[in-house]
C-alpha cells in the first residue's frame, strides 16, 4: 500500500473517531406492550446543543419496514417531526443535529411508527433536556 493510501486510511479514521466524541448515541429498547403503542426504554434525558444524537435499534422481526417519527411538541400542544427514519430490514437509525438554538430548553418527544402513511404504533411522551454546547 502505498503511504497516500495509508495517510487517506489513518486521516478517515481519526475523523471518524473524531465525530464519535462530538456526537452521542442511544442503545434504546423499543418495546410494543399492546397493539398500537410503544415504549422507549434507555432513551436519554439529556443531550447537548451544537452535536450530532443517534438513535440506533433492532426492530422485532415483524417490522420489516417502514417510518420512524421522533416528534416533539410545541407551546400550542401540536407535534411536528424532528426527525424521521426508515426501518431497513429491521434496522433503525435517527440522526439529530440539535440545534444550539434549543439549548436550555425543555422537549417533550414522543416516538410514532408508520407504515404507508398508516399509523402502527406511537409511544407515551417523553421530557428531553437540552444542554449548552461545549
Amino acid at each position: 500500500m502505498s503511504k497516500p493510501k495509508i495517510r487517506t486510511i489513518i486521516c478517515g479514521l481519526a475523523a471518524a473517531g473524531a465525530l464519535s466524541v462530538v456526537s452521542s448515541s442511544a442503545q434504546a429498547k423499543v418495546v410494543f406492550p399492546t397493539p398500537g403503542a410503544m415504549t422507549v426504554h434507555g432513551l436519554p434525558t439529556h443531550v447537548r446543543a451544537g452535536h450530532m444524537w443517534n438513535l440506533r435499534e433492532l426492530m422485532p422481526y415483524a417490522i420489516q419496514s417502514g417510518k420512524m417519527l421522533f416528534e416533539r411538541q410545541s407551546a400550542s400542544g401540536a407535534w411536528t417531526t424532528i426527525v424521521s427514519g426508515k426501518i431497513r430490514p429491521r434496522i433503525l437509525w435517527l440522526h439529530w443535529r440539535v440545534p444550539r438554538s434549543l439549548a436550555g430548553s425543555q422537549l417533550v418527544v414522543r416516538f410514532v411508527l408508520k407504515s404507508q402513511g398508516q399509523l402502527l404504533a406511537m409511544s407515551p411522551s417523553y421530557a428531553m433536556a437540552i444542554g449548552g454546547s461545549h
